[in-house]
């Protein structure tokens, strides 16, 4: 009888284990972010030009910090309504593998989170809806 509780437990642990994996992924770095690539229309400004042109430059955006120790993250892609149900499934996978996050992602070792990242362009925006 008590070998039938931990069977029916481990096949608990297992369902919600497998569970929480959909939807999940390893942290991993940005990816080039989309922007509008539309062309400019053309004034009787523009067509005059007598000026040379400059480029304007941006702060990249990152941060420079620790790691978390944390090893999955919810996939951006996912709706927001199932966010908030693979939430706590996926933060109790990463305090349960706390222990092994640190070593992966060590917060005492330096780390450069990356922000937005855009191609070269003179027109970069992100693209309307």
């Amino acid at each position: 009888m008590c070998s039938i509780r931990k069977n029916h437990r481990m096949i608990v642990v297992a369902a919600l284990t497998l569970g929480g994996l959909v939807g999940c992924q390893a942290n991993v770095p940005p990816t080039m972010s989309k922007v509008n690539s539309t062309p400019v229309v053309v004034d009787d400004a523009m067509q005059k030009r007598d000026w040379d042109r400059s480029t304007a430059y941006y702060a990249n955006g990152d941060t420079v910090a620790g790691g978390t120790g944390y090893m999955f993250q919810i996939h951006e892609t996912i709706p927001e309504e199932w966010r908030r149900l693979a939430d706590p499934v996926v933060t109790t996978m990463n305090i349960v593998l706390l222990p092994v996050g640190v070593f992966v992602n060590s917060p005492f070792k330096t780390q450069v989170y990356q922000g937005e990242m855009l191609p070269p362009s003179y027109t970069a925006q992100p693209p309307l809806p």
